[in-house]
């Protein structure tokens, strides 16, 4: 697999892994999920950040990884279905 530059210096995207291949997506449909905890007991209970790479400063909470999949989802579905 062909590693990420570190971008430095850049604004313009990033790259991601695709396969075995790095692909460039734009910053504005990017963005980093932070995990801090995970419960011992019980792994659906995970508690984080979604945060948007778009200079927004715009994040998202969740609690469960349902709610993490609920937000992913929300975020990967606007990307195409906006006009």
């Amino acid at each position: 697999m062909k590693a990420a530059s570190s971008g430095r210096g850049r604004s313009a995207g990033h790259a991601i892994a695709s396969g075995n291949t790095m692909v460039e997506q734009p910053t504005s449909e990017s963005f980093i999920v932070r995990v801090y905890r995970v419960d011992a007991q019980d792994e659906r209970k995970i508690s984080g950040l979604v945060e948007a790479l778009d200079g927004s400063g715009e994040s998202e909470p969740f609690t469960l990884i349902d709610e993490l999949g609920a937000i992913l989802k929300r975020r990967l579905i606007g990307r195409y279905t906006t006009s």
